[in-house]
């Protein structure tokens, strides 16, 4: 943005005063400076005419007692201001009613803000998916669609709460279900009116769960697309309870109110035969005219109709003029002549054939279609990004059950009408169910989904919780990833990894297989030469052949491919296996490996291959940091939950600068290593749902921690 930098370009070089207020005054943009407390310090002209108030009226003044209204702008403000960031982003200005582009630039005792309005539609195509979610929902007052027949649709949070019923149990029932006995047919005759093009108010008798009455104030207007009512908007808001002595007041209120909504609705009278036009009362700004005479005829005032809509006006009336007896609803645009401003209209037109004239009332519906449009804005644009997504979009009932689910799971052989209703678990892998139960199933969780066909599909699915007024979880908003590629990437690093392990591993293993073969080799020669053979020699051999075969086994467990299975395993038979098959590489570099046990027992979810892995690749580096020899101490603990475990050496420790980079793939702090050993290894721990930690001081050693939760 150009002029930005011109203008940061003077602040910086501390251009003389009077060049720097020459160059602010002719940026394009809306330009203003805040102190440190929000107050005014400077506006440019744009600035002026966007507040619609002078320089001299502004300065000192706080922003936030001038423009209450600028809530979200001011609270950017204060954030970039206290963070000393730079901030960029669009913003409906609510002083213009429009779309403008807002750059925040901070410095130690001001902050500039530049506002830049922009094109008609750019808005439309702002990334701001959060704001289109959850406007309808979170919309404070009780809002609802009913189709033509007054049938219920989707409703918000408010309306639940409202009326004390989930949007399950009265989507798609009458609305007429919810409304009083004595109010039910008056609901149902407003809801005709509407379906003609009418907006209409009444107060009814409303029913809390389908039992209890209560006052709530009505409102329903009409949703049209080309001039057809397709849908009715409705909002219900609860009347309060006034005591005896306000409600002669209230009813002066309310009479004053409709006095004020009858003016809003203009009365005409046209002689079709003179072609007199006569109104009562006349609205000269609503027309955008000065006088009567602009508008005292059939023909002149069809010039003010919008020319795309000028000849369905003329059809429209002709016809009303051969009706018997029969009203007829109009919608229209006008365009006002002074400011040449679009206007909508909605219009009922009565014939009177005696006298050769038709009666009718117009409204100026301006604001209402505005609404609407926006409205269907967001609903298009929130489909837009549902239906088009690749991830599976859905929304459950915070026990698991789908209520809707996006387009992108026919990716997966489902139509979405097929899994509404049902329960997640219901798709899920058996060994992946456990993870439901888990505490981190709040955040992001990894699990199996079974595609249709059978086989099953890698998901990451994020979520997040949209709660009510009493912070109750009334719905879950989830987001599927297909990963499967990723995992099946991970599991051939997984693999590679083992068998470099497993290669490294070879000449210690060899050794400690190499010492029993020994002693069982001078047994066969004594007894080749005839000598007795005692049976504790026996029970010896026996012992080295049982040894072989352990070491040998856990070698085959750690190199041969494997199936992820979970199931609970002994924390210490674990490590025992692991101590054991790295035994003879300790000893080989003078390493001596303690283990701390724990008091009891200490149990965990997990795959034994993988767990294994883990502990071999913090344990094998522990050993290598001591080419010298020292100690390697693994500590098991019960710890909030969590058991962990500790692996520490007397290694020279790693610099607090490299700590943050451990765990990276490719990231290594050996000559001859990969960097994947502890990528693949923090991978594994993650997958399990575990933790890890490093703690380090140079020349003194380091220590791993891994946690894991427990399983009673």
């Amino acid at each position: 943005m150009e002029f930005i930098k011109r203008f940061m370009s003077y602040i910086k070089h501390k251009k003389a005063k009077r060049d720097q207020n020459r160059t602010v005054q002719t940026l394009e943009p809306a330009f203003f400076i805040l102190d440190s407390n929000l107050h005014f310090s400077y506006l440019n002209h744009k600035a002026e005419r966007l507040f619609n108030k002078k320089l001299n009226h502004l300065i000192g003044k706080s922003i936030i007692r001038i423009f209450p209204s600028l809530t979200y702008l001011i609270e950017r403000c204060r954030s970039s201001y206290k963070r000393q960031m730079v901030q960029n982003f669009h913003y409906l200005l609510p002083m213009i009613d429009n779309w403008v582009n807002v750059f925040i630039y901070p410095s130690k005792h001001h902050i500039c803000i530049f506002i830049q309005t922009t094109t008609p539609n750019e808005h439309l195509y702002i990334p701001d998916t959060k704001v289109y979610r959850h406007i309808f929902d979170h919309y404070p007052e009780a809002i609802s669609t009913l189709d033509m027949d007054g049938f219920i649709g989707t409703v918000n949070h408010a309306w639940e709460n409202l009326l004390g019923i989930c949007e399950k149990t009265i989507h798609g029932r009458p609305l007429s279900n919810i409304i009083s006995k004595r109010d039910k047919h008056t609901v149902i005759q407003e809801i005709k009116n509407v379906s003609k093009g009418q907006t209409v108010q009444i107060r009814v008798n409303a029913l809390y769960r389908f039992k209890k009455e209560f006052d709530v104030h009505i409102t329903m207007m009409p949703i049209m697309i080309q001039q057809q009512v397709v849908r009715i908007f409705i909002t219900l808001k609860k009347e309060p309870q006034l005591p005896t002595h306000t409600k002669k007041m209230k009813k002066n209120e309310i009479q004053q109110s409709l006095f004020h909504k009858m003016n809003e609705i203009i009365g005409w009278n046209w002689d079709y035969n003179l072609d007199q036009l006569t109104w009562f009362p006349l609205n000269l700004d609503l027309f955008g005219i000065k006088s009567e005479e602009q508008i005292n005829s059939h023909k002149k005032y069809t010039m003010l109709v919008h020319p795309d809509d000028r000849d369905q006006f003329i059809d429209n009336i002709n016809q009303a003029k051969i009706k018997q007896d029969e009203p007829s609803s109009l919608s229209y645009r006008i365009i006002r002549p002074n400011d040449q401003e679009i206007r909508y209209i909605q219009s009922l037109v009565q014939p009177n054939h005696n006298h050769h004239q038709l009666t009718g009332v117009i409204k100026d519906t301006t604001d209402i279609i505005q609404e609407q449009n926006k409205l269907k804005r967001i609903e298009k644009l929130y489909q837009l990004i549902t239906e088009n997504s690749l991830d599976v979009i859905a929304y459950s009932t915070p026990d698991g059950r789908y209520e809707y689910v996006s387009s992108a799971a026919r990716r997966y052989g489902y139509e979405p009408k097929e899994l509404i209703g049902h329960h997640i678990s219901n798709y899920l892998h058996p060994d992946d169910l456990y993870k439901l139960d888990s505490p981190d199933y709040t955040n992001v969780l990894i699990f199996r989904f079974r595609h249709k066909e059978g086989h099953y599909v890698w998901f990451e699915q994020s979520l997040q919780y949209i709660k009510n007024d009493q912070n109750q979880v009334v719905k879950v908003l989830s987001i599927s990833r297909d990963i499967s590629e990723r995992i099946e990437t991970e599991n051939l690093m997984k693999r590679s990894e083992k068998l470099t392990m497993a290669g490294e591993l070879a000449a210690g293993i060899a050794h400690e297989i190499r010492n029993p073969l020994t002693s069982l080799k001078g047994f066969l020669q004594m007894m080749q030469y005839g000598y007795s053979v005692k049976q504790q020699y026996y029970n010896v051999m026996e012992s080295e052949l049982n040894r072989i075969e352990m070491i040998l086994n856990e070698l085959l467990l750690l190199a041969k491919p494997t199936v992820n299975k979970f199931q609970k395993e002994n924390v210490m038979t674990l490590i025992n296996h692991v101590t054991t098959l790295l035994g003879s590489v300790a000893n080989m570099s003078n390493v001596e490996l303690i283990i701390h046990p724990p008091k009891k027992e200490l149990c965990i979810n997990c795959d034994e291959s993988q767990i294994k892995q883990v502990l071999i690749n913090l344990i094998k580096n522990a050993i290598e940091v001591m080419p010298n020899g020292g100690k390697v101490t693994i500590d098991v603990k019960l710890l909030e939950g969590f058991v962990m475990i500790s692996v520490t050496d007397e290694g020279p420790g790693i610099p607090e600068a490299k700590i943050k980079n451990i765990g990276q793939p490719f990231f290594t702090t050996k000559e001859q290593g990969t960097g994947l050993g502890l990528a693949v290894s923090f991978n594994i721990i993650e997958n399990h749902n575990g933790k890890v930690s490093i703690e380090s001081e140079i020349n003194k050693g380091t220590t791993f921690k891994i946690s894991f939760p427990i399983v009673e």
